[in-house]
């Protein structure tokens, strides 16, 4: 274990225990709370203990999202929603003082109101049906239709059996009513340690189906994770192609390394300018070098499009790109929200999806 882990563990969580400590040194003060700063301190602390713990747990041990992590998430997840409000009014009292003095109590109460109902919301927002996005492609590189549907970051571990059975529910229900020539999974499978859980094989669906790995696969018991995908069915593409008809399907593991794409792509000679190329990279980084190595559609997933505002922009600013579809000339890039979330299952401003294309000749168009 490094000192920069040790240094960067101790500061993030020292923020965090701040941030826990003016959210319930603020509930004490709406509602007249008889307790000393040194009892809201060490609540402070056990509040973060057990999001650490749960996390850690969740990490090493498959868990179904047990209730306890669940818990210590959504707590989290208020305290984020409480500190980005009342840190707003903060702001506006300190200039407002004189006049906003007189109301504050009702304004405080009104609040934690919002608070309440933008949380109750988010979380609502998680299990509404999953948003299912289509899109038209037309390609000179093709002389039929193909149909392709990507899906990405499940985070299985922070979603659980229920989850995935919606989620494997709601593809099934595709499949039954149109053709899926091939399905596309970007990593992001899992966000925890899993056995051969006879659960995994929901998604088992019956069509042609790849699997990229993501950063999550890294963190967690990689060739056990990588033995399910294979046994539901699920080919691996780690630098390498699979060619099917007029299409190539290529596959590059996630790195953090802005080059990966176009050094992985240089090194095993993976695109084909006589097909449609279609790369799976969990990540939307390099997509300048996708599309120079003329890659026709690049899909992407990881950034979960924020799970909820305002992290929603920060997320678009952080990778120069938004949720959805991007056209730059003969190039697509698919940005997925994803099916899952980490952490949280809450949802302000994105939504669980999945994506379906039909690749089509340019001259039907």
């Amino acid at each position: 274990m490094s000192w920069s882990f040790l240094i960067a563990f101790t500061v993030s969580n020292s923020i965090l225990v701040l941030i826990h400590f003016y959210f319930l040194h603020k509930l004490k003060t709406i509602f007249s709370l008889k307790l000393s700063n040194i009892l809201l301190l060490l609540f402070a602390f056990v509040l973060i203990i057990s999001f650490v713990v749960s996390h850690s747990i969740n990490m090493f041990i498959e868990t179904d999202s047990l209730f306890f992590i669940q818990v210590t998430n959504y707590i989290f997840g208020f305290v984020i929603y409480f500190l980005l409000i009342f840190l707003v009014w903060e702001i506006i009292y300190l200039f407002g003082k004189k006049f906003l003095k007189k109301y504050i109590k009702n304004i405080n109460y009104s609040l934690f109101a919002l608070v309440v109902a933008l949380f109750l919301f988010s979380a609502y927002n998680f299990y509404r049906d999953i948003t299912i996005k289509e899109f038209t492609i037309y390609s000179d590189k093709v002389s039929k239709d193909y149909t392709v549907m990507h899906i990405t970051d499940t985070q299985y571990g922070s979603i659980n059996n229920y989850d995935l059975r919606r989620i494997a529910k709601t593809i099934n229900n595709i499949l039954a009513k149109q053709n899926i020539d091939i399905i596309i999974f970007t990593g992001d499978f899992v966000d925890t340690n899993i056995n051969h859980n006879p659960i995994f094989k929901v998604l088992d669906f019956k069509s042609t189906k790849f699997f990229t790995l993501g950063n999550h696969e890294f963190i967690h018991n990689t060739g056990t994770i990588l033995e399910v995908i294979k046994d539901v069915g699920y080919q691996i593409l780690r630098s390498r192609n699979i060619e099917i008809d007029e299409l190539n399907i290529i596959g590059i593991d996630d790195s953090r390394d802005i080059k990966q794409i176009a050094n992985t792509l240089d090194t095993y000679k993976l695109t084909n300018n006589e097909k449609f190329n279609i790369l799976a990279y969990h990540r939307p980084s390099g997509v300048i070098d996708a599309k120079n190595k003329k890659i026709d559609l690049m899909l992407s997933g990881h950034t979960h499009g924020g799970q909820f505002f305002p992290f929603t922009i920060v997320v678009d600013y952080i990778f120069g790109f938004k949720s959805g579809l991007t056209k730059i000339d003969d190039f697509h890039l698919y940005l997925s929200d994803g099916l899952g979330v980490w952490g949280p299952k809450l949802r302000l401003g994105s939504s669980n999806d999945l994506a379906i294309f039909t690749i089509k000749p340019k001259n039907k168009n």
